[in-house]
């Protein structure tokens, strides 16, 4: 049976995740989740019994490559400027992953930027081509975000939400029914 990820609204505020075995602690993933709602949370509702998607990938050169054994917590899209910078693209789609389900061979580089919370946002890249690969936040410790280009098959990911809105190119009309948020989710 695949995991299933829900969240669902908490009782005063804020959001908890049930049936996903690959976070840490309850408590974690309240203020995980919480964050990362905030960020690009979705829920891809996967099907029980429906096989995993295999996420493998890796950088242009080969130096690096990735695999992961877990369903993603959420798909998005980020508009905000530092992902376009990063990416040097007019925006960054990810999926994100416990971070421990994700296993990394290769040399890899981080450079340390600074996300809209204010915290850390480590952005992780190949030094031998530069390709970008994966980040991940201070604000979300138990989770990464890898970049969905990297993968070697990403045409089962389908993006949810669409965040930092106001930031995206004027050229730039995804479509898809994805939600759309000006800044971060609940901004």
């Amino acid at each position: 049976m695949a995991a299933q990820v829900v969240a669902v609204a908490a009782p005063g505020g804020g959001w908890i995740v049930r049936d996903n075995p690959n976070l840490r602690t309850a408590t974690k993933i309240n203020d995980t989740i919480a964050l990362c709602l905030r960020a690009v949370l979705c829920s891809i509702g996967r099907v029980e019994g429906s096989s995993m998607p295999r996420i493998e990938g890796g950088c242009l050169c080969g130096a690096v490559r990735y695999h992961a054994e877990a369903e993603p917590v959420f798909t998005g899209v980020c508009h905000c400027r530092n992902c376009q910078r990063a990416t040097g693209g007019a925006f960054a789609p990810v999926i994100g992953l416990p971070e421990p389900a994700l296993t990394v061979t290769g040399p890899v580089k981080t450079y340390r930027d600074q996300g809209d919370s204010g915290k850390a946002m480590l952005r992780r890249f190949c030094p031998e081509c530069g390709s970008s690969l994966y980040d991940s936040a201070e604000a979300m410790p138990d989770l990464v975000m890898v970049l969905t280009g990297t993968l070697d098959d990403a045409g089962w990911v389908q993006p949810q939400v669409e965040i930092f809105c106001d930031s995206a190119q004027p050229w730039v009309a995804l479509g898809g029914g994805m939600q759309r948020y000006p800044k971060m989710i609940g901004a």
